[in-house]
């Protein structure tokens, strides 16, 4: 049986809070919940678009 691991033990990085930090956590959370659900996602102009595992 595994350890629970102790979140006091995870190091912490310091991370501005900005509109952009904010959008880019959205457009990420979006972009999982559309792959979830068989959409293809991809980086415009950056790659071919993937089907969702």
């Amino acid at each position: 049986m595994a350890r629970p691991v102790a979140f006091d033990a995870l190091p912490v990085v310091p991370v501005e809070d900005t509109k952009e930090s904010r959008a880019v956590v959205l457009a990420l959370a979006l972009t999982e919940l559309l792959a979830r659900s068989g959409e293809r996602i991809g980086l415009m102009g950056e790659c071919h678009p993937r089907a969702a595992m």
